[in-house]
């Protein structure tokens, strides 16, 4: 899983095209990158040339924003694995009047290349992108009134808030996220007291979802893919909408497709006590792995209830081959009561202590039984028969 600080923030009120910023990196990984976010104020609209961080080129993830005389917003990354600390250079195309910049420092994210982004303003400003389990998510809020209170975030975390009322009248907040899903719409908002704002809200991925995930929900030789290095695909699930998973499985799968079952099948609980209620889309998720390529899936169609579940058997019928792992179906089902066996509406059975009509509490000798698909009920009353 990645990881994502806040380091700090460097403003220049200089006018000028190219900015060097000198700031903290936080302790060196072979895997950190550093991202920043910021934003430039002309009444030209010129664009970004190049930024640097550490003297590396970044990748540059952009949105014109435009509040008040800001027409630059934008977010950078660069792989800067050695320093404790170095130089931000921003270099426009134009003259600029001012440019602050907002640093994290990060670890774990697979790629440079953003999941995805939003660019919102208003007030409140507010928008949708996706974002994958594990990964990160930071976000960028400007305005240029002197606001009298903090900057609120929903679905981010805020990490800092600066408003000036000195004269530079800017105010910045940024705010980031460890998303538990994958592939998932992440709806973000940022309200100020007063005044309208602009966000940038950019998303990297720790895992990279699979190819045409979908088609692993039913067998018909389209497949959910990802690049593989081995047959090995791992399983874990969760009853609380992703926030935490069980026990993790692993099966491996070879060149010729077929169907494996993981675990105890019918009889696995995954390290979780669970009921049916745990079951519905709402809380269940199934999650897949290979390497750095994770999906989740979370439409299955369980019906709620109480009872304990006595299993959740998981049977994933795919193939390795060619250096790509392919997933046909992936089929669950779930076990509750004192039968392993799924009980079709209709069935008959004989209750060898269930109350005829008129018999009393704990004096049944007896009755037949049929299921309606939701309980077993008496042949001679129709009620949910009562021992």
């Amino acid at each position: 899983m990645a990881t994502i600080a806040y380091i700090g923030t460097a403003k220049s009120s200089s006018n000028l095209t190219t900015y060097t910023h000198s700031v903290n990196f936080g302790d060196e990984a072979s895997d950190r990158k550093i991202i920043v976010l910021g934003a430039g104020r002309d009444t030209d609209n010129w664009d970004i040339s190049a930024i640097t961080i550490g003297g590396v080129s970044a990748t540059v993830t952009r949105a014109d924003g435009s509040v008040g005389s800001y027409k630059e917003i934008w977010c950078a990354i660069a792989d800067v694995p050695t320093g404790t600390s170095g130089n931000v250079v921003v270099t426009y195309t134009g003259q600029m009047s001012d440019n602050f910049v907002l640093v994290y420092r990060a670890t774990g994210i697979v790629s440079n290349t953003a999941t995805d982004y939003l660019s919102a303003g208003g007030d409140p400003a507010t928008g949708t992108l996706d974002v994958i389990r594990g990964g990160v998510v930071v976000g960028l809020e400007i305005s240029n009134m002197y606001r009298t209170g903090a900057a609120t975030w929903t679905g981010l975390t805020e990490d800092v808030d600066i408003s000036d009322g000195a004269g530079d009248d800017y105010q910045i907040s940024g705010a980031s996220l460890i998303p538990t899903e994958t592939s998932i719409d992440l709806t973000v908002t940022c309200d100020i007291t007063t005044g309208s704002c602009q966000t940038l809200v950019v998303s990297f991925p720790a895992y990279s979802p699979f190819t045409n995930p979908g088609n692993a929900y039913s067998s018909n030789d389209s497949y959910a893919t990802c690049a593989a290095t081995s047959g090995d695909l791992t399983i874990d699930i969760s009853k609380d909408g992703g926030e935490t998973y069980g026990t993790a499985l692993t099966k491996t799968f070879t060149g010729v497709e077929g169907s494996q079952t993981y675990g105890t099948g019918s009889t696995e609980l995954w390290g979780l006590t669970l009921t049916r209620a745990d079951m519905v889309d709402a809380n269940f998720r199934l999650r897949v792995t290979h390497g750095t390529y994770s999906q989740v899936y979370k439409t299955f169609g369980f019906v709620t209830g109480t009872d304990t579940l006595t299993g959740v058997e998981v049977s994933v019928e795919a193939k390795y081959a060619s250096s790509t792992i392919s997933i046909d179906h992936i089929k669950v089902k779930i076990y509750y009561g004192t039968s392993i066996l799924p009980i079709q509406a209709g069935s008959m059975a004989f209750a060898s202590n269930g109350r005829k009509n008129g018999e009393g509490a704990g004096a049944g000798t007896g009755v037949l039984v049929y299921h309606d698909g939701t309980a077993w009920r008496a042949t001679d009353t129709g009620a949910t028969v009562a021992a």
